[in-house]
């Protein structure tokens, strides 16, 4: 799956209710290492397929990102059936976003205790 655009008004609808693991790049069109990412994080979506990918402009989409305390760019904030499950803030590799994956996928299996959080 391609990473698709979150927005106030979708972000219910493609994180919030979505059941499974989501992963949401909350960047900037000014941050260097945010655009240095950005290929990173749709290789991933290509790679896994059974997870969501989305990605936030800070810049139009203030809300979102201060729902979610990002107070600077590139964060990343996985999701597991719409509670955060992990996130990690400034430029990361490629393995460091998949061990925040893995992350999530381990919370699955252990059926552990994550912080919800809604834009409504």
């Amino acid at each position: 799956m391609a990473a698709f655009q979150v927005t106030k008004e979708n972000f219910d609808r493609l994180v919030t209710e979505s059941s499974g693991v989501v992963m949401l790049d909350f960047w900037s069109s000014g941050c260097g290492p945010c655009r240095a990412m950005m290929p990173t994080v749709e290789r991933l979506a290509a790679e896994h397929p059974d997870k969501g990918f989305g990605a936030v402009n800070v810049d139009e989409e203030p809300e979102v990102a201060w729902a979610f305390k990002v107070m600077a760019v590139p964060a990343i904030v996985v999701f597991k059936d719409g509670s955060v499950v992990a996130d990690a803030f400034g430029y990361q590799t490629k393995a460091a976003l998949e061990r925040l994956l893995d992350e999530a996928a381990a919370w699955e299996r252990s059926g552990g205790e994550a912080q919800g959080s809604s834009l409504a």
